[in-house]
C-alpha cells in the first residue's frame, strides 16, 4: 500500500508532544517533498483557479467567458 499525506503542521514537534506516534511519523516520512506555500507561487493560483472554474463550469454552466476573464484579471491584480 502507498500513502501520500500532506500537512501544514510541524510533525516533528507533534511527535515530541506525543500527539503523533513516532513509528507512524517515520513510516510516513520516507520521501519528504517540501513545497513552497501557494501564496509564494502566485502563478499557480491562476492556473489552479482556471482549472477549477473550467471544471465547475462544464458541470454547471454558471459563468460566462466574460465573467471568467474578469475573475482571472482580479486574481492577477491580487497576487
Amino acid at each position: 500500500m502507498r500513502v501520500l499525506a500532506a500537512t501544514n503542521r510541524d510533525l516533528k514537534a507533534i511527535v515530541k508532544e506525543k500527539r503523533l506516534r513516532d513509528d507512524l511519523f517515520y513510516q510516513l516520512n520516507v520521501i519528504p517533498v517540501p513545497l513552497p506555500l501557494l501564496r509564494q507561487r502566485p502563478h499557480d493560483n491562476v492556473v489552479l483557479t482556471n482549472y477549477y472554474l473550467r471544471k465547475n463550469n462544464t458541470i454547471t454552466p454558471l459563468y460566462s467567458s466574460q465573467i471568467l476573464a474578469q475573475l482571472r484579471a482580479i486574481l492577477i491584480i491580487f497576487r
